[in-house]
């Protein structure tokens, strides 16, 4: 019997408490109502709720009957109106896709407000069947294969309040039979025969082919998204344990993955990875093609000179060496671990002082003599976060800036040859986002010492000098 079947639905996929309400989405079509019916019969807590989408000249009328049968029924009928064709248009969206957005933003609204454990629709198998050849078309891994799930949360809409589908594994011709057993006469809906929808086309005209193929084609569709659907709950649990591994950061427009741990995933959880950092950022986003999960897997692996990809939906990836980024276009990279001058500044930098630069960075100037300097020890003379100039020959203050266009210098280790500062930043791969306010420090326009690098072959000891300056770049940890 069929309630029975949804009444197993509820209680062993769709984890409902017993008596908090459920908002039940009502087109008045034979799916819902019939579910509606078959739900208050079970004594259910229900909340009807019903949109109109205002594509078609009856239904305003269509509102008021539904309205009328959950009335009848002892309910009432939560209403709402939106202009469907109009929001499309602003927004450059199919109507089929602003329809949705529009029909599960009011339900989940409505939900919010009469507090509602859940929402409930009235897909079928059927519904089931076009999702996952529409995916399949459109390229999808498993996470789109599978199709719809029972319950499912979605982040865009609320963050508490689930989406529940009772009724996954009812095939239509059931829900019409039930309709003609208890007397139910449902709305219906012209618009389930244009064909210029895709949904429609797959159901009327591509189903009806693969048919004639195989004709239990649904059936294996239907099969093959509920074996799929199990193998992903196994799944998700690694994907998961696989994001907090690889996860380095979470802020506004910007996820940000460690590089390393990435890349030594295999790479079924490289894109289940990805897929997540999308689904953050554009948690509305249906229907990534394996196309573009595959491009990124690839731009991670295989960086470009530019290390940027441009993604989907407005939204970039960018790799650096240790880490990479999934970002808005608009937001800019996080800079707090590089040394960097803030932008437009010229600091004065004089012996014995000490200058803040960013996030805990700074640099000291030090005048010490001859004597002092040979007893530094070998790794102190090594580090690149120092360096050591022939003092006499410099006029302070020096100046600490930013990189500014046509900058050239002459490293240390190339014998007086000079290079640009821009090729000697990709040289040593310095992220692109910290280039513009790497600190140099430069007497008149000559740079002295790429801070943290390495000195310029200018004003280096020459094993004879009285004075030495010493220049360090260290950070102090927060407070």
């Amino acid at each position: 019997m069929l309630s029975q079947k949804i009444s197993q639905a509820l209680n062993s996929f769709c984890q409902l408490g017993p008596q908090a309400a459920l908002l039940i989405g009502v087109s008045g079509g034979p799916d819902s109502l019939s579910l509606m019916h078959m739900m208050h019969q079970m004594g259910l807590n229900l909340i009807p709720a019903h949109l109109d989408h205002c594509l078609r000249s009856e239904s305003a009328d269509e509102a008021k009957v539904v309205a009328q049968i959950a009335e009848a029924w002892g309910m009432h009928c939560i209403q709402g109106k939106v202009d469907v064709a109009q929001k499309a248009k602003e927004q450059g969206q199919s109507v089929e896709e602003a329809a949705r957005e529009c029909r599960y933003r009011f339900l989940f609204e409505q939900a919010e407000r009469v507090k509602a454990q859940a929402v409930v629709v009235a897909h079928t198998a059927d519904d089931q069947v076009e999702t996952v050849l529409m995916h399949l078309l459109r390229g999808a891994d498993m996470g789109g294969l599978k199709g719809m799930t029972y319950q499912e949360i979605f982040p865009h809409w609320s963050m508490a309040i689930p989406l529940i589908r009772p009724m996954l594994g009812v095939w239509h011709t059931e829900v019409i039979n039930y309709c003609k057993e208890q007397g139910l006469t449902p709305l219906f809906d012209r618009s389930n025969l244009d064909k210029t929808y895709f949904r429609n086309r797959l159901r009327h005209d591509l189903l009806p082919r693969l048919e004639t193929y195989n004709p239990q084609v649904r059936q294996v569709l239907w099969r093959m998204a509920e074996v799929l659907r199990e193998d992903e709950e196994l799944l998700i649990q690694l994907s998961q344990n696989a994001w907090q591994d690889c996860l380095y950061n979470l802020e506004a427009g910007l996820v940000t993955i460690y590089r390393e741990r990435f890349l030594g995933m295999p790479l079924g959880l490289k894109r289940r990875v990805l897929r997540m950092g999308l689904d953050l950022l554009r948690p509305n986003l249906r229907d990534i093609g394996l196309d573009t999960i595959d491009r990124a897997v690839e731009a991670v692996q295989s960086p470009t000179v530019s290390g940027r990809l441009d993604l989907i939906a407005h939204l970039d990836l960018v790799i650096e060496d240790e880490k990479f980024y999934i970002k808005e276009k608009a937001v800019g990279l996080p800079l707090g671990e590089w040394p960097q001058v803030p932008q437009d500044e010229n600091l004065a930098l004089i012996p014995d002082s000490e200058i803040e630069l960013n996030s805990g960075w700074f640099m000291s100037a030090r005048l010490i003599e001859r004597s002092e300097y040979l007893q530094q020890k070998p790794n102190q003379l090594k580090d690149p976060n120092q360096a050591w100039l022939e003092a006499d020959k410099l006029a302070f203050p020096l100046i600490i800036r930013g990189r500014k266009s046509g900058d050239r210098w002459q490293p240390f280790g190339m014998h007086g040859h000079s290079q640009k500062i821009s090729d000697f930043f990709i040289n040593e791969k310095i992220p692109e986002k910290a280039r513009d306010g790497w600190p140099l420090v430069t007497q008149s326009e000559t740079i002295l010492w790429v801070a943290g690098i390495r000195p310029s072959h200018l004003y280096c000891l020459q094993g004879n000098e009285e004075n030495v300056l010493n220049l360090r770049l260290y950070k102090r940890p927060s407070k």
